[in-house]
């Protein structure tokens, strides 16, 4: 129900890392499309960074579904929710993204998927979206 990646998309994507299933982090793509009428890309910008943030995500393997949990109220403590608009929850994520070095960069797409920008942040905070080459 979120407007971006949800807790269970990051830790899908990191588990999708970690047992070897993305054969090529440069050219590796996920995707979400919200019922709040957005849609979101994301690709793996930093691979050494992305390895440390999926390996502090979860030991092994597997999921542990309580630690998963649990891991709401970081998206909670970043103000990602499912009331807030699609436009907050956006910058909210964006800041996990940095704080948490994650690694990723995000990508938005318009509403015929032809279009995308490259999400970032200035140093005031405000979303600055770049038009992809």
């Amino acid at each position: 129900l979120l407007s971006v990646f949800s807790v269970s998309d990051m830790f899908a994507l990191a588990q999708l890392y970690k047992s070897g299933k993305i054969k090529d982090v440069n050219s590796f793509v996920i995707g979400v499309v919200t019922a709040s009428n957005t849609q979101y890309l994301m690709v793996i910008d930093d691979p050494t960074k992305f390895g440390a943030f999926a390996d502090n995500l979860f030991e092994g393997n597997e999921i542990d579904q309580n630690v998963q949990n649990m891991y709401e109220f970081v998206y909670a403590g970043f103000g990602i929710k499912t009331n807030n608009t699609a436009i907050n929850n956006e910058s909210s994520f964006l800041s996990y993204l940095q704080t948490n070095k994650t690694g990723l960069r995000l990508l938005k797409g318009d509403s015929t998927f032809s279009n995308w920008q490259i999400l970032s942040k200035d140093s005031n905070g405000n979303v600055i979206p770049q038009n992809c080459p």
